[in-house]
């Protein structure tokens, strides 16, 4: 193996390990912010069937880093592991967190 070959394996390395420039992402300053995103991220259908758990993820400028599904349950309940949950905020190197489910059944009482 030449050093020239070695050289561009390592630039390709390089290029791919580099970080995509940054994005406009999306500013959560108020609930109702928080639930239009997190809205889109449930199937209307689905949620009639079975209770999902899902959180937002936002970095220290309240800008959305991702939304991740953590739980799927059944039509009463949805178990959730917090070790998955703080995996998560971890790696995403989340400041801050919103996290939220739904209720397969039209009461709006709290559980």
């Amino acid at each position: 193996m030449s050093i020239e070959h070695i050289k561009l394996e390592n630039e390709a390395l390089i290029t791919k390990s580099a970080k995509p420039q940054s994005t406009k992402r999306q500013i959560i300053t108020e609930v109702a912010k928080a639930y239009q995103l997190l809205r889109k991220h449930f199937n209307k259908s689905d949620m009639k069937k079975k209770e999902f758990f899902k959180m937002l993820l936002l970095n220290e400028d309240n800008e959305v880093i991702k939304v991740s599904h953590i739980s799927e349950g059944d039509k009463i309940s949805c178990n959730i592991d917090v070790r998955q949950m703080f995996k998560e905020i971890l790696v995403s190197d989340a400041t801050s967190i919103a996290i939220c489910h739904n209720h397969c059944s039209p009461n709006l009482n709290p559980s």
